[in-house]
């Protein structure tokens, strides 16, 4: 009976090793796994929070240059003005036109070239 005994202790004994061992390695693999999903987790959640950050931004330039394109729409219809066309047709030294003349061209009129 000792010899049945020792045999099942012998075969019993690395087979205890070998699944302790498989078991580090899973539990190690795991960890790591846990570890590097963290730190990716923790760097999506940097970009997103980036992204969300340069979009607000860029709202508010849009909304401040339509702002500034409002103004600019006001100022130009501002200076397109007649009254401001008077003024500038005077300083650059336009003469009113007393009589408006125009020529008439007969339509049986050609020019012929010899």
């Amino acid at each position: 009976m000792q010899h049945s005994i020792a045999q099942s202790i012998v075969f019993i004994s690395p087979i205890n090793l070998k699944e302790k061992f498989n078991l580090k390695i899973i539990w190690i693999f795991g960890g790591l796994l846990i570890l590097i999903l963290l730190i990716f987790s923790i760097f999506q959640v940097n970009q997103m929070t980036r992204e969300n950050f340069l979009v607000k931004s860029y709202k508010n330039k849009i909304g401040q240059l339509s702002e500034n394109s409002e103004l600019l729409k006001i100022d130009w219809a501002k200076s397109n003005s007649l009254v401001n066309i008077e003024q500038y047709l005077q300083t650059q030294n336009f003469k009113k036109v007393g009589q408006v003349r125009y020529i008439r061209i007969l339509e049986s009129s050609v020019v012929k070239s010899k």
